[in-house]
């Protein structure tokens, strides 16, 4: 069994220190870029975008532009579902229902799939993702 060492001067004084400078954080702020926020959420955008156009090209996309047509959607998980299991008739890995019985979309389930539209799928969820951080960090930013 280990045994607790008890704190040292060391110690006390990085759990100070670390205080100190979180507590200055707070009261000053961090200096955010966010013309540079927007920038790299524009690019991001961009490049969701042609994932996605991208993906109606691939064997199955086709058949899900001509399913949701205007609304047809990477992100949305009904979507995914009904075109990768229904349509597409993709075995979806063993074990990959939610508690409620639902076919589960998440990352873990699609990595364990080998098709070219779940791949489309995987990027444009983590360009969202990532365009989503921006969105928090441009809405918390104060002059």
């Amino acid at each position: 069994m280990a045994k607790i060492i008890p704190y040292t001067a060391e110690a006390r004084w990085l759990m100070t220190a670390g205080a100190i400078a979180c507590a200055r954080m707070h009261r000053r702020g961090i200096p955010v870029d966010t013309q540079y926020c927007r920038d790299q959420q524009s690019k991001l955008r961009a490049r969701a975008k042609q994932v996605q156009d991208d993906a109606w090209k691939i064997e199955g996309g086709d058949k899900w532009l001509q399913e949701y047509g205007s609304t047809a959607s990477l992100s949305n998980p009904g979507q995914v579902t009904h075109i990768l299991f229904d349509v597409l008739g993709i075995e979806p890995p063993e074990g990959s229902k939610t508690a409620a019985g639902k076919q589960s979309t998440k990352e873990e389930v699609l990595e364990e799939i080998d098709h070219p539209i779940v791949d489309a799928i995987l990027q444009y969820r983590t360009y969202e993702k990532t365009m989503g951080t921006f969105d928090g960090i441009i809405r918390e930013s104060v002059d």
